[in-house]
């Protein structure tokens, strides 16, 4: 008996000391270096090329005065109205008459006022526009006459 109380003692004592076992020290941590965030490059965006658009240079155009220059023989009056002498050319239709001649602004309005008061039709008003172009307009009773001098 004395055998097993001995190894009864001794299982006790093994499960005791299983229960104490003594814990071996930790060990100090060792001081680590946390790296610090970097910068990391996006990618850049592929430029997209720009579509532009070439405007052509302007084509050639015709002053509004070229269409109006007459090509024909002047007549001498044009529904009762005269022509001024000289005219170097001239052409109409029902609306209008037009003709080319070589004189001063004032040689032409001096002459259309001279000449058309002889049938009583009077300077109403005239009025001078850009680049020296004048305006005549003239009446009688209810009817108008107007007259362009372009330069």
């Amino acid at each position: 008996m004395k055998n097993k109380l001995y190894l009864g003692s001794l299982i006790l004592m093994v499960f005791a000391l299983a229960s104490c076992t003594v814990a071996a020290p930790e060990p100090t941590p060792t001081p680590t270096v946390t790296p610090l965030p970097t910068v990391t490059p996006l990618p850049t965006d592929t430029p997209i090329p720009t579509v532009t658009k070439t405007v052509p240079p302007p084509s050639p155009t015709e002053d509004i005065f070229t269409g109006m220059v007459p090509v024909g023989a002047p007549e001498a009056e044009w529904k009762g109205i005269p022509i001024m002498p000289g005219a170097i050319a001239g052409e109409g239709d029902n609306a209008g008459y037009t003709f080319t001649i070589r004189a001063t602004v004032e040689e032409i309005q001096s002459y259309y006022e001279k000449e058309l008061a002889k049938q009583n039709i009077f300077l109403l008003a005239s009025g001078q526009g850009q680049n020296g172009s004048i305006l005549l307009i003239f009446m009688k009773d209810v009817q108008t006459v107007s007259i362009s001098i372009f330069p």
